[in-house]
């Protein structure tokens, strides 16, 4: 779920300008911007959209958004200008070359040091930043709405990994004084389909359908950063 495409079909709702809307989120490229060498990045990314049908319900529905820039550089991409495809070329076949040899240390050497045309994620600073985000959002998302911890019937965060997602829950225990049973509300489905960006959540509420978790009138938290 794209952040900002929620926000503007909130906007279009809550000002009554439209009673129904179609949102759509997609993610095609990171799959696509990455060295498929660089296991730690590419590994974890997929490709998938989804579609939501939103509209106002009888039930408040609750949302906290914002930005923070400055983790920007936590997932970064340089797109590749046309002097530098010579040079992407070239790394690109010494890349290939020190794979088939089963050269990893120079491999890795190579791929830190080689930026241009390639997504490179700090997994750390992500790790660091991104549960803490999505708990603290829900948390005061929680309170803002007035929702007693044991309404939450469950929590659906944007699928980035399972570490990440094992860790929001820990936050929101040991940091926010949350029951250890809120454990059992996190839906996790990234084995089966990788971070699928924008598309993440949709994918995850999709399974927690077919699999009966989600029933009617449940009160459902979905946390999201970056693009997701």
């Amino acid at each position: 779920m794209s952040d900002e495409a929620y926000q503007c079909c909130a906007d279009a709702l809550t000002a009554s300008t439209a009673k129904l809307v179609l949102m759509v989120t997609a993610e095609g490229l990171l799959p696509n911007i990455m060295n498929v060498l660089d296991w730690k990045t590419s590994s974890l990314f997929g490709e998938g959209a989804s579609a939501y049908l939103l509209e106002i319900g009888e039930e408040e529905t609750y949302l906290i958004n914002g930005a923070d820039a400055r983790q920007a550089s936590s997932l970064l991409y340089q797109t590749p200008l046309r002097k530098d495809v010579l040079e992407m070329a070239e790394v690109d076949g010494k890349m290939r070359q020190l794979y088939r040899e089963g050269k990893g240390q120079e491999l890795n050497k190579l791929l830190a040091n080689y930026m241009v045309g390639y997504t490179k994620m700090n997994g750390k600073e992500v790790f660091r930043e991104a549960p803490r985000a999505m708990a603290e959002s829900i948390d005061a998302l929680c309170r803002h709405a007035g929702l007693p911890h044991d309404e939450l019937a469950h929590i659906v965060p944007h699928q980035a990994n399972s570490r990440i997602t094992r860790r929001l829950g820990e936050l929101l225990i040991n940091d926010y004084g949350w029951p250890a049973s809120t454990m059992e509300k996190l839906v996790d489905n990234f084995r089966y389909y990788g971070n699928l960006s924008n598309a993440s959540i949709a994918t995850a509420l999709v399974e927690s359908l077919r699999q009966g978790r989600l029933q009617e009138g449940q009160w459902v938290a979905l946390p999201q950063l970056a693009a997701g």
